[in-house]
C-alpha cells in the first residue's frame, strides 16, 4: 500500500468564486498531480483484481481513510467532493480499458462538448 504522506504537500488553489465547479477541478489537479496518479493506481488495483465496475467516491474515501491512518493530522489532506467526477471521467479518457468503470450522468448545462474532461 503506498504512503499517503507521500501525497504531500497538498496544494491549494486560490480561483475567484465566480470559477465553475470544472474550472477549479482542473486547478487542484495541475497544481496537484500526485492525486491523480494515487486515484489512477488504486483504480488500476482494482481493476486488475477482476472488478469492472466501481465508484469513483469509493477510491476517493480510500485515499482519506488510508491518510488518516497514518496520521493524526488530517488538516493538509484535503479531498473536495466536487472533483470526483472530474477524476473519473479524466481516467476513463485516459485509460481505454477503465472506459467504463464508472457510471457517469450527464453533465450541466455550462460544461463543454469539446473536452470529453468537460
Amino acid at each position: 500500500m503506498t504512503n499517503l504522506l507521500d501525497l504531500l504537500p497538498m496544494n491549494d488553489v486560490d480561483l475567484p468564486h465566480t470559477a465553475t465547479i470544472q474550472e477549479r477541478a482542473e486547478a487542484f489537479d495541475k497544481a496537484n498531480p500526485h492525486v491523480y496518479q494515487e486515484f489512477r493506481r488504486l483504480a488500476f488495483m482494482l481493476y486488475n483484481r477482476g472488478h469492472r465496475r466501481f465508484g469513483a467516491k469509493l477510491i476517493i474515501e480510500q485515499m482519506r481513510w488510508t491518510w488518516m491512518m497514518q496520521t493524526d493530522d488530517a488538516s493538509g489532506f484535503r479531498l473536495n467532493n466536487t472533483h470526483v467526477a472530474y477524476f473519473a471521467r479524466k481516467l476513463m479518457a485516459n485509460e481505454p480499458e477503465l472506459a467504463n468503470v464508472f457510471e457517469t450522468r450527464e453533465r450541466g448545462r455550462h460544461d463543454h462538448l469539446d473536452n470529453p474532461l468537460r
